[in-house]
């Protein structure tokens, strides 16, 4: 369907568009992009989301997009990350929550908006999942490593673990870097499988999931169960979360 744009009273601008090839990005966490002010890309320009009925499964359709599992919290607030500059696109989209991408949303006509307030929608924000999480350490800076993949958290093994895949793993979660490499054969409940071993790490990579390893399977063999484990330095990461 041809875009249609109509200049309305106001400084209100409708689109009429499948929206086929909307880009989403987060605007707030400048090393993983994984929270922060939801925007989108509507015929080439990128503006603020601003939404009436943003609630989760907006946001875990649009973490999804972006390549997470889903999402911890959705908000609707000019406080968390503010309005943004430039354009606004209001839309009340209604995200059942098991979609791929938000163009596979039901979402009503596009308009170009001066400002999210409550008429339009309050700017839409949201935190997403990282796949990765400490267990059983005594402060949220320091556990055992867990990785979520296939839908299922699983431990990394800690043959050959070292300072450089601590370091990634300390990063990956919003800290300086690692000031502790361990391992420990505790059993912490659940069961002891793991879905990485043999981690090869070069310290520069952004994820575990960039990082050599043996590749996707339960139940690597890992000598006595040895779990990876880390303590992170630096101020407290923002994105610990993982889904239980």
């Amino acid at each position: 369907m041809e875009a249609m744009i109509i200049f309305l009273v106001g400084g209100v601008v409708t689109l009429k568009t499948t929206a086929a090839n909307l880009d989403v990005r987060l605007v707030g966490d400048p090393i993983r992009f994984s929270y922060g002010r939801v925007e989108v890309q509507l015929k080439g320009t990128w503006g603020t989301l601003c939404s009436r009925q943003w609630d989760i499964n907006d946001a875990h359709v649009t973490c999804r997009q972006l390549g997470f599992d889903g999402a911890v919290t959705a908000r609707s607030s000019s406080y968390s990350f503010g309005q943004g500059t430039g354009i606004k696109w209001k839309n009340d989209l209604q995200c059942i929550g098991n979609e791929s991408s938000i163009t596979e949303c039901r979402q009503d006509t596009w308009s170009s908006v001066s400002f999210c307030n409550f008429r339009t929608g309050y700017p839409s924000s949201a935190m997403c999942t990282l796949p990765v999480r400490l267990i059983g350490g005594l402060s949220a800076k320091e556990g055992l490593v867990q990785v979520y993949y296939n839908s299922t958290w699983r431990w990394v093994c800690g043959e050959h673990w070292n300072k450089q895949d601590a370091d990634v793993v300390c990063r990956w979660l919003g800290y300086l870097g690692s000031s502790r490499v361990y391992t420990n054969t505790t059993h912490l409940g659940g069961n002891d499988t793991t879905w990485m071993s043999n981690v090869q790490c070069t310290g520069s990579e952004d994820s575990l999931f960039s990082c050599v390893h043996v590749g996707w399977r339960r139940n690597h063999s890992c000598a006595n169960n040895r779990k990876a484990g880390v303590m992170c330095s630096g101020s407290e990461g923002k994105n610990r979360t993982g889904r239980s």
